[in-house]
């Protein structure tokens, strides 16, 4: 997977439709014999080398505990992985650090959260434990990520890479520069793709809550509508205020973050939704795994059902889900331990061209006000229509005196900026 050249959106003409229509072709997996008997229980890309993938693995039969297992893979040896890191506990969480790209934070059932050297073969490669610490989390760690503080655009002052997570125990914590005091069971969050003070956090009881790192006593906004546990909550990489979130209500369901109601919700029919990723390629594109298939759904398509559907072997269960940063690619994680690799074919959506955060902040802001405005007429035009169609349903029930004109916002005095679906 060789690196993508940064290029500037494409302001031409759409590539011709491919007759054929999408489809995810495997092209190998990621197996060996010491994982055999363990579930795939995360994922995640290292940020300077885009080729090396961590994965955790753990076992949830709480009648026979198995310590778990961190492999580092490589797409040049498929059979065996670069680095093998046994852990205490089942592993939960993980992510690579952003300035010191060796480092790989790992969180764990137990509440536990250990830094490893994947550099350093010795067994000793933990730099950091909270296993004694007085700080350290009381309850399963739902999700950890590195996040740049203080990013300033207008200055060429180095970013501080904080460590973030989120456990059943009810605390958010920033490590080695406090703790903050939020009050709430998160299984999930992710930061802002810009403004790295502002975060999301799912929690078990099916609230969204949108918080400030300067605030650590209330949150800003709190999104109802899940009816179970929020699994997953991603923002958009390409439209800024738009944000996905999914459940064990068996729903996924898209957000704008000044709409305290979501714009559109997706059922699946196939039980809880383990988890959703943007593509960082497709603006309109995004996947999503629950135990017996994988969907993919491009909204600039089709908002009724997914482009892609590919079901689970009989004896396993869908897992974890990856993009790819750098091709059209996703990566399966399921309950045997295996990681599939699907080449996505046949996709109609326009690609950005725009591969992940290079470390360069006032560069990728500059970018990304350009990504932004050519997605966002993506994603408006999308809305408009959907509002459109939705007011004609109710013109025909008797519950609408007139329709909307085509393409003019539903309120006067309001920018149509990605429409609005409720009258």
């Amino acid at each position: 997977m060789e690196e993508v050249e940064k290029v500037e959106v494409a302001e031409g003409t759409e590539d011709s439709e491919s007759p054929e229509p999408p489809a995810a072709k495997l092209l190998w997996v990621f197996n060996c014999e010491l994982i055999r008997g363990c579930c795939v229980t995360t994922m995640a890309w290292n940020k300077k080398n885009p080729d090396l993938l961590a994965v955790g693995y753990g076992n949830f039969d709480f009648t026979h505990h198995k310590p778990g297992l961190v492999c580092c893979w490589s797409i040049k040896n498929t059979k065996f992985p670069n680095r093998i890191i046994h852990c205490d506990g089942v592993v939960t969480s993980l992510d690579f650090s952003f300035n010191n790209p060796s480092q790989l934070a790992v969180g764990m059932l137990d509440g536990t959260i250990a830094i490893y050297n994947i550099h350093n073969q010795d067994i000793k490669s933990c730099v950091y434990s909270t296993s004694e610490s007085p700080n350290r989390h009381m309850g399963p760690v739902g999700q950890l990520k590195w996040c740049h503080q203080n990013l300033d655009f207008s200055t060429k002052k180095d970013c501080v890479d904080s460590l973030f997570s989120v456990a059943a125990d009810g605390r958010t914590s920033r490590w080695n520069q406090g703790s903050s005091s939020l009050d709430c069971v998160g299984l999930t969050f992710d930061f802002h793709p810009v403004d790295s003070n502002i975060y999301l956090i799912g929690t078990w009881d099916g609230l969204i809550h949108k918080c400030s790192c300067s605030n650590t006593q209330h949150f800003l906004e709190t999104y109802r509508s899940h009816l179970c546990a929020v699994n997953v909550v991603t923002w958009s990489p390409f439209s800024l205020d738009v944000f996905l979130s999914c459940s064990s209500d068996c729903t996924v369901q898209l957000w704008k973050q000044n709409h305290l109601h979501p714009l559109l919700t997706f059922i699946c029919i196939h039980g809880a939704v383990e988890d959703i990723k943007w593509s960082p390629r497709h603006a309109t594109l995004f996947g999503v795994v629950s135990n017996r298939q994988l969907e993919i759904w491009d909204l600039s398509l089709n908002i009724l059902e997914p482009v892609i559907i590919h079901p689970a072997a009989p004896t396993v269960d869908m897992k974890n889900l990856l993009f790819s940063t750098q091709t059209d690619c996703v990566l399966v994680g399921d309950s045997s331990g295996v990681v599939s690799v699907y080449q996505l074919k046949n996709l109609h959506g326009k690609s950005s061209q725009v591969t992940q955060r290079q470390f360069q902040p006032q560069r990728y802001h500059l970018k990304m006000n350009k990504v932004q405005k050519f997605h966002e007429a993506t994603f408006r035009k999308l809305f408009v229509a959907e509002e459109q169609r939705l007011y004609s349903e109710l013109l025909l029930d008797g519950r609408a005196s007139h329709p909307i004109s085509k393409g003019e916002p539903s309120h006067p005095t309001e920018e149509a900026h990605f429409g609005r679906l409720y009258p």
